[in-house]
This record gives C-alpha cells, structure tokens and sequence, in this order.
C-alpha cells in the first residue's frame, strides 16, 4: 500500500491536491485521509473555553490514533476515521470507513511533522504557497464551511495559525521528497505527483 503524506501552510492548496490525486488514483475524492479529522476530542471542556484553544500546534492532534490508523491502512486493513465538528470544537460520536484502494493519500498542514508517521509514507508533498493566498482561501473556507466570522479567522490567523506555521510546519518541508508551488494550476501539481510515483 502506497501512503502519499501532503503538509503545507493552511490555505496553501493541499486538500483541494489531496482529493484529485484520490480521484484520479482511487477513482473517490473523498477518500482522503485528514489530520483535520485528529483533533484531540475536546467535549469534556467548557464550549467557551474549546474556542479559545490553541489547535494550531502539534498537541492538538491524536498522534497515537493516527499512527495506528496509517499502520491498518499501510497493512491494506480499513478504519473507522473520526469526523469532527469545527463549528463546535469537539469529535463527532459517528466515523466514517475508509477502505485503502491501491493508495492512501493522507494530507494536513503536520504531515510530515511526526517521525514515526514520516516512516510510513511513501512519497512527501509539501505545497508552498504564499501567505495572502493561504489567508485569502482560509477565511473563504471557515467562512463557508466551519461557521466562522471572517475577523475571527483573521483572528486566529495572526494569534496561532501563522505563528505554527513558522514553528512547527515550514520546518517540514526538508523532509519532502517533492516541493510544488501551491499557485500552480491544480492538474500540473497532481501530474508531478503522479510523476513522482510513476503513475503518470
């Protein structure tokens, strides 16, 4: 089983590559495997203070349920992948199945963060986009499908997404096998990662 880990800043293009390299190589864009569906489950935390969390960082996310769920599938075994709710802050009680076809593509700004999840790819992406365009497409996004305000995105913009971005996530990728420019038409930047896996 092929793993193909796509990283990058938020905004910087890597879902809307994520869902082409699955419809082209799996034949179902929503087969997809998202480090945004491994927040930590916060639902024991006051609502008013789950906003005010920092989910930027690495801490946020469930490494271990990650990583247990890249090695099922690496094995070419399904899982029950967890659906979380952005507008509320916490994981939904109900998953969603995910059969691994030939290919996982399994994308997030700290794809390529951890060690032990880096092991298990098989190809690295890390799409470089520029910051106004990764602000520019995360307002629109948590505007249109997180019930966020566009000064509460811009918000935590400033306060957490850029600021992780420089930390944790621009940092990664020394560890890409591949580079692409994140304002390059979409079918280019899926035609060299189907290159890059001789799938072309």
């Amino acid at each position: 089983m092929h793993l193909i880990g796509i990283a990058g800043h938020s905004g910087a293009g890597k879902t809307a590559l994520a869902r082409e390299l699955a419809a082209t190589l799996l034949g179902a864009p929503g087969d997809v495997l998202s480090l945004d569906a491994y927040y930590v489950d916060r639902s024991n935390v006051d609502p008013a203070a789950r906003a005010r969390l920092d989910y930027d960082g690495p801490d946020a996310l469930d490494w271990e349920l990650l990583r247990g769920h890249l090695r099922r599938l690496a094995a070419g075994r399904p899982v029950e992948r967890p659906v979380y709710d952005f507008s509320r802050h916490v994981r939904s009680p109900r998953t969603e199945r995910l059969v691994p076809g030939g290919a996982v593509v399994v994308e997030g700004r700290l794809a390529l963060y951890d060690a032990a999840v880096r092991a298990l790819l098989g190809t690295r992406v890390y799409v470089a986009t520029d910051t106004e365009t990764c602000l520019r497409r995360r307002v629109a996004r948590d505007t249109r499908e997180r019930g966020r305000t566009a000064a509460a995105v811009r918000a935590q913009w400033e306060a957490t997404v850029q600021p992780a971005f420089a930390r944790w996530v621009e940092p990664t990728r020394r560890h890409a096998d591949l580079i692409l420019d994140g304002a390059e038409p979409l079918a280019l930047l899926t035609a060299a990662v189907l290159r890059r896996i001789g799938r072309s």
